[in-house]
């Protein structure tokens, strides 16, 4: 009886040190090699991610800066460091403010200040002289346990379609000026009409002074005929005086003056 038992451990305690020897000898290096296996592929997907968000980050084609707290650029994409390199050199550790508008101080209209931590991306036009160049300017918090730690900074460059607009405008005030120009001679038309008009009447009705000189025209001219037609000249030389006036006016070279007027008879 002692002897059976004695074979019975014996048996079992050789067949932990097999399972302890196959244990060691087998299984654990197999555990380890899929351990290094799974460790070098999460290693790899890490990196090629990386790679990808380089890639796409770099892809952009406006200047898009990753700043920390300070303002301080941490990151650039390819189209910051072309656009804000100074011969060749880095831009990391400088502030946006010293990029884009040579300043150490930030800039008064800058989109950063007052920037809260409810995600929102507050959007500004802004014209940099340092650069000579208008952005369209949005940043974007980087939030981490309720704080702002840093700022995603997207400057997309608008000057070209600035130059347009202002195009567009000045076109449109060369197209008012021609409209008023065209205004402007039906006007003096009507009024030099008026003036030579009752010069020639004058003319042609005015008392002959050498025998030598045309007869005239009809019968003699009465006093009170040649007053209307003074008065006449008169008044369309007082049109021609108040046109320039309001010509002066609208090129703002002139003082205007306000006045009461009786809008009826202007209306009629």
């Amino acid at each position: 009886m002692n002897t059976s038992l004695w074979v019975f451990i014996f048996l079992l305690l050789a067949g932990y040190a097999g399972l302890f020897i196959l244990y060691f000898a087998t299984i654990r290096p197999r555990l380890r090699s899929v351990q290094t296996t799974q460790g070098q592929g999460l290693h790899l997907a890490l990196q090629r991610s990386f790679e990808e968000w380089w890639h796409t980050f770099d892809a952009v084609i406006d200047p898009v800066l990753i700043l920390d707290a300070d303002l301080a650029v941490v990151k650039g994409n390819r189209a910051a460091v072309q656009l804000l390199s100074v011969n060749g050199s880095g831009i990391e550790g400088k502030t946006c403010h010293q990029l884009y508008a040579g300043s150490d101080t930030a800039c008064t209209t800058c989109p950063l200040q007052g920037i809260s931590t409810d995600k929102t991306s507050p959007q500004q036009e802004i014209t940099h002289r340092y650069i000579g160049r208008t952005f369209s300017v949005s940043c974007s918090p980087i939030i981490n346990d309720g704080k702002i730690v840093g700022f995603v900074h997207v400057a997309k460059d608008i000057s070209h379609q600035c130059n347009l607009e202002k195009r567009l405008v000045h076109a449109s005030k060369l197209e008012a000026i021609a409209t008023l120009a065209g205004g402007i001679a039906h006007d003096f038309n009507n009024i030099l009409g008026a003036i030579l008009g009752n010069a020639d009447l004058l003319l042609y009705r005015l008392p002959v002074l050498e025998q030598e000189a045309l007869p005239s025209f009809g019968p003699p001219i009465t006093n009170e005929e040649i007053v209307d037609h003074v008065q006449a000249i008169k008044r369309a030389g007082n049109r021609a005086k108040d046109l320039v006036g309001q010509i002066l006016a609208f090129s703002r070279q002139t003082a205007s003056q306000r006045r009461d007027l009786l809008i009826a008879p202007v209306v009629k």
